[in-house]
């Protein structure tokens, strides 16, 4: 009997604003990639935005960090792919398919709101990379658990991807994943420049990725025998102005959208409320139970404050955007006239003001913040100061100069390989004074954020107009 027509073999598709069809084939790994993506704790990032409160300031940032989690597996494949093809290397289904793992998890143990808790709880105490690493191979992880039904050893063979210091050699794919120039970063920065309305300052991605190549670099005279494995990822120095545009790229994004006056103040305000509600539920089990009232399970917010990286996955997985600004909502009817009024100035938009200050003299500053406290005590006496008054100080290195033997992810160099095959670091080959001071600034910015009742009647001669 003639048996029908073979039932197509479709693949998962994701659509998405920035790359299109992010597509998986619907084999064995694809099915392992829609497993993981359907687990609840992955489902928690929809729920996460990328930006924390940034959308406050720049309406169309509602993107989630599950969307640029999709999004960095699909960059990462791609730049696998074109480094191999470049190279002449074979490329090696099991290292692709660990690369793209690598990029779509790397987010998975992110809080909400950014790096917001870790400012408020401390990075000794919570730190989002080790909620990754425990959501990876955790036993009490769904996450970890879909990995070893796929291959036993799986976990820990992704992370250290996400954690150089598991690394027992250097592979040319983990700066893919972690590096001056990984899928981290082609994405975010496509994806944050298009949801904020940034036209200005873009790069050509598609020309970046298809001048990638593998550099292994040869051992020294000295050198112990098992640094020989020793690869890196490097751009063809053809490209070399591509590279510098996505620098100049990631400079400008920092300056007008992540360190934005107005979303710093927004996170600063956010930041004041959570603080303050910990700090009443600390100190009084009474207020505890009003502000994070339990059922059946811990509030997932109070746990991580309690727990910090060793909060029990469970919670954590219940925490998400949705649940914290409940909280807030629930607040504005707190007895607190504090915590009170922090969470109607978040609901209503009624932000506090960055202002740039112009002098970095300590006691100058300290004067200043004095002088700003006491100026809310008068304005608004009913309200705790410490919790109105910030010196935001942030600085940032452009681009980390690359030093041989030095193990540190972070500083892992992006290299300009020439047709000979000969490699050198961006920073010696890069061209024109402006480049030059691009790569080995530091710009630092200075700010007092204060409420608009008192801004007025501070000292002007250490304020910027």
């Amino acid at each position: 009997m003639p048996s029908g027509p073979e039932r197509l073999r479709r693949p998962y598709i994701f659509r998405d604003p920035v790359h299109g069809d992010v597509a998986f084939a619907r084999d064995g790994f694809g099915e392992l990639v829609r497993k993981l993506v359907d687990e609840e704790i992955f489902q928690r990032l929809r729920g996460i935005k990328q930006n924390g409160v940034l959308n406050l300031v720049f309406p169309g940032a509602e993107h989630s960090r599950f969307a640029h989690s999709l999004g960095a597996a699909h960059v990462a494949a791609r730049m696998y792919d074109a480094a191999c093809q470049n190279s002449g290397h074979p490329a090696d289904a099991a290292e692709r398919q660990l690369t793209t793992l690598a990029a779509l998890l790397h987010d998975a143990g992110h809080g909400p709101f950014s790096h917001l808790l870790e400012e408020i709880l401390g990075k000794n105490h919570f730190h989002h990379e080790a909620l990754t690493g425990r959501i990876l191979t955790d036993h009490s992880s769904p996450i970890a658990a879909r990995l070893r039904e796929h291959d036993k050893d799986l976990p820990e063979t992704i992370l250290p991807f996400i954690d150089y210091k598991k690394r027992k050699y250097r592979r040319w794919y983990h700066g893919l994943v972690s590096s001056q120039l990984d899928a981290d970063r082609l994405d975010y920065t496509a994806r944050d420049a298009m949801m904020c309305g940034i036209v200005s300052h873009r790069f050509d991605r598609d020309r970046l990725v298809g001048a990638l190549y593998i550099w292994k670099r040869p051992i020294r005279a000295g050198e112990p025998e098992e640094r020989a494995p020793d690869e890196y990822l490097a751009v063809d120095d053809r490209a070399r102005d591509v590279v510098e545009s996505y620098l100049h790229a990631l400079y400008h994004l920092y300056q007008s959208i992540y360190l934005h006056r107005a979303a710093r103040a927004a996170s600063w305000l956010l930041n004041a409320a959570l603080r303050r509600a910990r700090d009443l539920a600390t100190s009084d089990p009474a207020q505890r139970n009003r502000l994070f009232p339990a059922g059946d399970m811990r509030d997932p917010l109070w746990a991580l404050i309690e727990d910090g990286s060793k909060v029990p996955l469970v919670d954590y997985m219940r925490l998400d955007e949705a649940h914290v600004w409940g909280l807030v909502q629930r607040w504005r009817d707190t007895d607190d006239p504090t915590l009170r009024d922090l969470c109607e100035r978040l609901k209503r938009r009624r932000l506090l003001k960055a202002i740039d200050v112009s002098t970095s003299d300590y006691e100058k500053l300290t004067k200043l913040q004095d002088e700003a406290r006491s100026r809310v005590k008068k304005a608004l006496p009913d309200l705790d100061p410490r919790y109105y008054v910030h010196l935001d100080q942030i600085g940032r290195e452009n681009y980390k100069p690359y030093r041989w033997g030095r193990e540190d992810s972070g500083a892992d160099p992006i290299l300009l390989i020439s047709k000979q095959g000969a490699a050198r670091p961006l920073e010696e080959e890069a061209r024109g004074k402006s480049m030059l001071d691009l790569l080995e600034s530091r710009f630092m910015m200075q700010r007092l954020i204060v409420p608009e009742e008192v801004r007025e009647h501070l000292p002007p001669d250490l304020l910027k107009d």
